[in-house]
């Protein structure tokens, strides 16, 4: 196997590391009850997702960030039907927006930015987004850990702190670690290398269709939310399709070859995301058992979840209104 290869899928299983500590660290849902054999089936289907949208990401030349949230989407649904399915649809559609769109989109997105990131820090504003965003999802995680065992256990059950945070640093550092070992392969990976070849994608396809067999087999997944996933699958798929241009430069050409900093400033991030999270943990309850800090989180996820696709093609539609006008053809 050749060095650009093992570059490549190391790239792979790093954005997987990223997407499984969004997914089973972020959204807490009792990761300390996973097994070894547990976490390994997560990591690989997430690097199966990892690989998935990376490839989509060049294939169809995204270019910003409303491209990048239509890319996130698929990979979000993907994590819905595959990961946990009993978590991402216990109350559809309800969920569908909460924890899928919302949840699970949102993370992923982040997820996707620090690999960004980590790959070279491209402007000053980026470096001042950096600390608030590390510091909300601490913030966010405290709230959860704290109070979701109270107010719905099934979900979350209590764990000591001690051990959630050592669980959330070691999938965090597992992350940070494989993006250590691509720093010096990275400067010179060009984004064209992530694209598969044909029948390569569609062996991922196929293996992707193949791990939802187990999970319709057990029953984890009715024909509701995989039906409405599957739908909001493929309008994601149109978006990127219809939106490809030859032209434009895309995303990825402003972070690959990457220049990957020495990766101090993610002793400030850990600081940053630890503080908060420790700050929220240790904050009573404000307000009434109905209306409360976990209750403005989920508020807020389904928030997310259901403006995610309407502000992507309102975004993109007047973008497209404007650029006919410019060349006057309205």
């Amino acid at each position: 196997m050749s060095r650009r290869l093992l570059t490549v899928w190391g790239v792979r299983l790093w954005f997987g590391a990223l997407l499984l500590f969004g997914s089973d660290v972020l959204i807490w849902t009792d990761p300390l009850a996973l097994s070894i054999v547990d976490w390994l089936g997560r990591g690989f289907v997430c690097t199966l997702i990892a690989a998935l949208l990376l490839d989509l990401a060049v294939r169809f030349r995204i270019r910003d960030i409303y491209d990048s949230m239509a890319l996130i989407a698929i990979g979000a649904l993907l994590i819905g039907l595959l990961i946990a399915p009993d978590f991402a649809h216990a109350d559809f559609p309800r969920t569908l927006l909460t924890r899928v769109l919302g949840a699970y989109g949102l993370t992923a997105l982040e997820m996707f930015g620090l690999m960004l990131v980590l790959c070279r820090v491209v402007d000053r504003r980026t470096q001042r987004l950096i600390l608030p965003v590390a510091a909300w999802n601490g913030f966010y995680l405290g709230v959860w850990l704290r109070w979701m065992p109270v107010f719905n256990p099934q979900v979350a059950p209590l764990v000591p702190l001690e051990q959630a945070l050592l669980l959330t640093g070691g999938v965090f550092a597992l992350s940070v670690g494989l993006w250590w070992g691509l720093r010096r392969p990275l400067r010179q990976l060009h984004p064209i290398d992530l694209r598969l070849p044909g029948v390569p994608f569609l062996l991922l396809i196929a293996a992707l269709i193949a791990l939802s067999l187990p999970v319709l087999a057990s029953g984890a997944l009715t024909t509701g939310p995989l039906v409405a996933s599957l739908l909001l699958i493929g309008v994601s798929y149109a978006v990127l399709y219809f939106r490809r241009s030859p032209r434009d430069p895309m995303l990825l050409d402003a972070y690959l070859p990457a220049a990957p900093t020495n990766g101090l400033w993610l002793i400030g991030i850990a600081g940053a995301f630890l503080a908060a999270c420790l700050f929220a943990y240790s904050l009573p309850l404000a307000g009434s058992e109905q209306i409360n800090q976990l209750w403005l989180m989920e508020v807020g996820f389904g928030a997310v979840g259901a403006l995610w696709y309407p502000l992507v093609a309102a975004v993109l539609a007047f973008r497209a209104v404007d650029e006919q006008m410019r060349r006057s053809e309205l």
